[in-house]
């Protein structure tokens, strides 16, 4: 009934489970209702005051699922700089189901205004400067490399950028004729041969340390001594992603 009744008011659904078993039920069920999209919330049965480190592909998913849900925001959504020059549109009014477990209401979530700044939307024709790309990419925790392998990395070669987003299943390679982005298309990551062409491409963080980063270096008065042990102090200083505490 309830699901009914949201589906026929174009209104999201929050659906929150028990466990995590019970959750992947309901995800099935709801895909099999017809439901355009279901929205999988991952988390971990750990509770959230436990000292431990949340595995990476989890993370990522939760970034894939709130970068998603920025782009349904609607009107309060703000764009970022690469964004505006853009025009970059969106989806949005579409009816979504959100399935979570009750671990996935206990941690606490990125405000908007935070999260917002810090995904990247990258649309075919949209004007790009490869320079400020790479800035922003090495700001969201993504490393440069070589050869595109694994999530989390990205290289350039000439006017070619290839990354491979934590929230993707292949690595897209970007394609510029001048400032254009003339050409989007996924990856094989074993061949390094472009495969399908694809009309866009959403960039998230690589987890919730550089958000933190980028508040934290936003206060005047941030001292990283005053709070973070002499390891996690110099994991700050370093371009790469880093924990706030581990444990």
């Amino acid at each position: 009934m309830t699901t009914a009744i949201a589906k026929t008011q174009n209104r999201p659904l929050l659906l929150v489970a028990a466990t995590l078993e019970e959750a992947g039920r309901w995800a099935a069920q709801l895909e099999a209702m017809d439901w355009k999209t279901v929205h999988f919330y991952p988390t971990s049965e750990s509770s959230p005051y436990d000292a431990f480190d949340p595995e990476q592909e989890i993370v990522w998913g939760q970034m894939q699922v709130l970068a998603e849900l920025l782009e349904k925001g609607g009107g309060q959504r703000q764009e970022n700089d690469l964004e505006k020059k853009a025009g970059a549109g969106r989806e949005s009014g579409a009816a979504f189901a959100i399935v979570a477990t009750e671990r996935a209401l206990q941690p606490h979530l990125p405000p908007r205004s935070l999260l917002q700044p810090s995904v990247l939307r990258l649309t075919k024709g949209m004007e790009l400067e490869l320079g400020s790309l790479g800035e922003t990419l090495t700001q969201l925790g993504y490393e440069r490399v070589n050869t595109v392998e694994i999530e989390g990395q990205w290289s350039r070669r000439g006017d070619i950028l290839d990354i491979f987003p934590v929230s993707s299943e292949l690595p897209v390679r970007l394609e510029l004729f001048g400032d254009e982005l003339e050409r989007l298309r996924e990856l094989d990551p074993s061949t390094q041969r472009s495969l399908d062409a694809i009309p866009s491409l959403t960039l998230t963080p690589t987890g919730y340390a550089p958000l933190i980063r980028a508040r934290l270096e936003a206060s005047s008065t941030f001292e990283p001594s005053d709070y973070f042990s002499e390891e996690d102090t110099e994991n700050l200083s370093k371009a790469s992603p880093w924990r706030v505490c581990g444990g």
